[in-house]
């Protein structure tokens, strides 16, 4: 929470020379029209030390200031007097970044009940932004509530002090009211307005409120690659896939997407909206692009999402070639089983029988079963028959591999 400006307190200075009036006597305080509260009288001697307090704080010599008022003795000052005095402290402590002691002494303002309703309003709320300044979200928060119960119009600016405060403390609930107050009283909010409004919109899982506000934000600053995610994001909470592709897609488009893992985990929204085509096109092109790097597991997911798009053809060459970068003979098997797709039985029978030679299968039998069909349709019987009674001591692959070699033996048996 920032510190009051300087500003304000050259003000609130201003206004308490304003209304001394430069130690006007009684007589002169009582003049005014019918009906006018009477000004409140002041001594010479406080008024001088006031006065002088003042010029001094104007003059930038706060130590001096602090000397006048120290002339005083403040048991003998009228309510008025001291509430005057209480608020030039408040200054001076306020002027030296001793927000506590300024806070005290604008209490002690109020306490002496010398102030006038108005002017009583207005100190209650720079209490409260001393507290905030010293980061006391609890006082600060209770200190506005009590200005707002006076307050006649209250402006965005203090319903976002509250709402900070309550958001500070954790309390997300009670700080929504007042930032939202915040947003809808200003025709422009401030950007850190609508951050904590949409914060803690997503704190309290209030996706549909949440969408207006982070498309605002992209739309006002359309390179900014954080609100961008964020909207991505939201739209997933709601489970809106779509909606997040589309960004991200468009985030894509507009080049905020740099590393790895920003192409990758688009191309795992593609899959997820079950468009493998482009899944699988993206990511080949991101490769080429060397966007991503070349490396098994990402011609895998080339390969798979070709699979998905039951483009079996392109499915092949990025498989393989995350066979010959990884060794992984589990790889091979499944070129096997793709070959067979596409009755290419040549081909499947020297993928399976590399795979087999490399070892370290998961499911061997499912490969020897692939292997056996490859052979038993090119009329290759009894290297079939023997790769299938191997895939036959294997419970799960039993049942296919004996329907093979009773083919086998009745094809044999008409020739």
């Amino acid at each position: 929470m920032a510190r009051p400006s300087r500003l304000a307190r050259l003000l609130t200075v201003l206004l308490l020379a304003l209304a001394l009036g430069g130690g006007a006597s009684a007589a002169e305080k009582k003049k005014g029209g019918e009906g006018q509260r009477e000004a409140p009288e002041i001594g010479a001697a406080a008024g001088k030390a006031i006065n002088d307090a003042i010029e001094l704080l104007n003059a930038k010599n706060p130590a001096g200031a602090r000397a006048a008022i120290g002339k005083l003795k403040l048991e003998n000052l009228s309510p008025y007097e001291r509430s005057r005095v209480e608020q030039i402290m408040a200054a001076i402590d306020n002027d030296a970044e001793n927000f506590a002691g300024a806070a005290k002494h604008l209490t002690a303002a109020l306490d002496a009940g010398g102030l006038k309703p108005e002017e009583a309003l207005q100190v209650r709320f720079q209490v409260a932004q001393l507290y905030l300044a010293q980061e006391k979200w609890k006082e600060g928060a209770a200190a506005l509530e009590e200005w707002f119960q006076a307050a006649s119009s209250p402006n965005a600016s203090a319903y976002y002090m509250l709402a900070m405060a309550y958001y500070q403390m954790g309390d997300h609930a009670r700080a929504l009211p007042p930032a939202e107050k915040a947003v809808q009283a200003s025709d422009k909010p401030q950007p850190n307005w609508v951050q904590l409004l949409l914060a803690l919109y997503l704190h309290l899982e209030k996706w549909d409120k949440a969408v207006p506000l982070v498309t605002y934000q992209v739309r006002a600053n359309p390179d900014d690659k954080n609100g961008w995610q964020q909207l991505a994001s939201v739209y997933g909470q709601q489970q809106q896939h779509d909606r997040a592709l589309v960004v991200a897609e468009l985030m894509e488009y507009g080049g905020l997407l740099k590393s790895e893992e920003e192409y990758l985990r688009l191309v795992d929204q593609m899959l997820y909206a079950k468009i493998p085509y482009r899944a699988a096109s993206f990511l080949t092109r991101a490769v080429e692009q060397k966007q991503v790097k070349a490396e098994p597991a990402v011609y895998q997911k080339i390969g798979t999402a070709w699979l998905a798009a039951r483009e079996y053809d392109r499915a092949i060459a990025p498989l393989q070639k995350a066979m010959d970068l990884s060794g992984d003979a589990n790889i091979g098997a499944r070129i096997a089983a793709i070959h067979l797709q596409r009755n290419d039985w040549p081909a499947a029978e020297a993928a399976a029988q590399k795979a087999l030679a490399k070892g370290s299968l998961k499911n061997r039998a499912s490969t020897q079963l692939d292997l056996g069909i490859a052979l038993f349709n090119q009329n290759k019987l009894e290297e079939a028959r023997g790769v299938f009674e191997q895939a036959a001591q294997a419970d799960d692959m039993r049942k296919y591999a004996k329907s093979y070699l009773q083919a086998i033996d009745t094809r044999l048996n008409t020739q």
